[in-house]
């Protein structure tokens, strides 16, 4: 199962990826890190993206994030 190590940037104008470099991402993110909006965000757009489930392993709170496709 690929794992993908992520920064993100909340309150953008879009998401998207930004850059990429093998699994090391940068995403922007239009929601807000508050009310867990932006890991909700983050994880459909993963979803969308790769058409896998995607699940947060570590850094919930965090900028940077592991994330798990399965």
């Amino acid at each position: 199962m690929p794992y993908l190590n992520i920064t993100v940037k909340t309150g953008k104008k879009e998401t998207k990826i930004l850059h990429q470099e093998e699994n090391n991402l940068i995403i922007t993110l239009h929601a807000q890190p508050k009310n867990n909006e932006a890991n909700k965000e983050l994880l459909k757009f993963l979803e969308k993206t790769y058409h896998k489930k995607a699940t947060i392993i570590t850094g919930m709170t965090a900028k940077k994030k592991l994330v798990q496709l399965s």
